[in-house]
């Protein structure tokens, strides 16, 4: 991924201080879901044009730290996953930017589908009252568990299509080098409905703050910590790398973080570039912000979406130059029974998040991760002739996975992002592809699909060799390579 500032001619280089398990093996996991996105906002006045260079930390120290607490991601590609620590336990997490709750399943619990550890009550864990006053927010109610215990606070939530009831109980985790800080965890006891994919995991919420939001439980920490509400995701080709915390962490970038507005909208942090820009062999791709809205990040969904408007024209774009150039000489070398289908994400509208309801399964024996689908090091691939190959293969792929030796990722053009701020957010074909393996065959999958929504979706395919800053207190988010 690329960016571009117009003001500036200085590189801005991605330096990967906290991927430190890069030998890993890549997770295998290859069920893909999708989740309402927030409805449709129209485009404010955006004038935030802020520009930072790592020498210039006069407005805020606090927010340029070396010595930064962090959190190292496990390198899959479905979730942003890490560890955190409650007692003496060390408890796998989700980190969830569409969340504010620390959601964790108790050992007795029914219907639930998170897999082990459960929570276990530390011996300084208390539950949440009734009379206390986080009771009275929204969403919490009062209940009595069993005829043996007092009432006690609970949280009632929907996550996608489930039904969660949690306990509230106020415990003590250690998150890096922050020891032994209350939160407040909700001990899931009662889960119904449908099977969400990130339920299988305890979901730690970092959304955003926001009026009628409850207080995600990071924001919390660091509040206690008397840190700002600001934290960074670093992520290399291959998913490895981190989340900074409570500080901005210079070792990142060497001269220039790009911000722009950060749109808050139903517990979710957006972005609105105002168009989408592309140019490949003479054909232009120009989508006004009207047709996609806005860009909502979710870091528990592994591809991107764009509304069907939006869609269709980058679907078009892409077919333009081979219909012009080589319909009459190519004839279709794909056949979809043996391709495998991009894996279904259905949204909670009942739409198709973009992709076909028959996908067949990735064996659990073979790799499913984004593996690096080129060596290249090529950042503008605009100039590339699209091989016969492609044009006759552009009819199926966005609804099958192709084998590698029938197309190369690096023959797509790069897609670049516009935003008021003045800047350009550049993504390349190595980014919004991902790489399956099936009998060992690997496939070449495009990860932009469509949406029935009215807004687009910035998933966890674009964020790739990006440090993108989230700074609740100034209600921005920033851009660096």
């Amino acid at each position: 991924m690329e960016l571009k500032n117009h003001q500036s001619d200085c590189d801005v280089i991605f330096l990967s201080s906290l991927i430190i398990h890069s030998h890993q093996t890549l997770s295998t996991q290859a069920n893909q879901t999708s989740v309402k996105l927030p409805s449709n906002i129209s485009l404010g006045n955006i004038n935030v044009n802020i520009t930072l260079d790592s020498n210039d930390q006069k407005d805020d120290p606090s927010r340029y730290d070396k010595r930064v607490s962090a959190l190292v991601f496990s390198g899959s590609s479905e979730f942003l996953e890490s560890s955190i620590t409650i007692g003496q336990n060390s408890i796998p997490i989700i980190l969830d930017t569409s969340s504010h709750h620390f959601l964790i399943a108790k050992k007795k619990c029914t219907g639930c589908t998170q897999f082990p550890p459960f929570y276990k009550k530390s011996p300084v864990g208390e539950f949440v009252q009734c009379d206390s006053q986080l009771c009275h927010l929204n969403g919490n109610t009062c209940e009595k568990p069993n005829k043996f215990t007092s009432p006690t606070c609970v949280l009632t939530t929907n996550i996608e299509t489930a039904a969660i009831r949690a306990y509230l109980i106020s415990d003590m985790v250690s998150v890096d080098n922050f020891k032994n800080i209350p939160v407040i965890i909700s001990a899931i006891y009662r889960q119904t409905g449908d099977l969400p994919n990130k339920l299988t995991k305890p979901i730690f919420g970092v959304g955003p703050s926001c009026q009628g939001c409850p207080v995600s439980q990071l924001n919390s920490i660091l509040t206690t910590l008397k840190r700002p509400y600001i934290f960074g995701v670093s992520l290399d080709r291959n998913y490895f790398g981190g989340i900074s915390l409570g500080s901005i962490n210079p070792l990142f970038y060497t001269h220039q973080l790009n911000y722009t507005t950060m749109v808050k909208q139903r517990a979710s942090y957006s972005i609105q570039p105002y168009s989408m820009i592309s140019e490949w062999n003479g054909h232009s791709l120009n989508i006004s912000y009207t047709d996609f809205n806005m860009f909502t990040i979710e870091t528990t969904l592994p591809l991107s979406y764009l509304p069907t408007a939006a869609f269709n024209k980058f679907t078009k774009f892409l077919s333009d130059y081979c219909q012009a150039k080589n319909a009459a000489t190519t004839t279709s070398t794909t056949s979809t029974g043996t391709s495998p289908s991009n894996p279904t994400s259905t949204t909670t509208n009942g739409s198709t998040g973009g992709l076909p309801a028959n996908n067949p399964k990735v064996p659990a024996s073979t790799s499913s991760s984004p593996l690096s689908p080129s060596a290249s090091t090529t950042t503008n691939n605009n100039n590339v002739k699209p091989s016969p190959s492609i044009c006759s293969s552009l009819n199926v792929l966005f609804s099958n996975c192709l084998p590698s030796s029938m197309l190369s990722p690096d023959q797509f053009p790069t897609i670049d992002l516009h935003f008021p701020e003045n800047f350009t957010l550049s993504l390349k074909p190595s980014n919004y592809f991902y790489t399956i393996s099936r009998d060992n065959i690997v496939y070449q999958c495009i990860g932009i699909q469509e949406t029935k929504d009215t807004h687009a979706t910035f998933g966890l395919n674009l964020m790739r060799e990006l440090y993108i800053v989230f700074d609740n207190d100034r209600s921005v988010i920033g851009f660096v390579i």
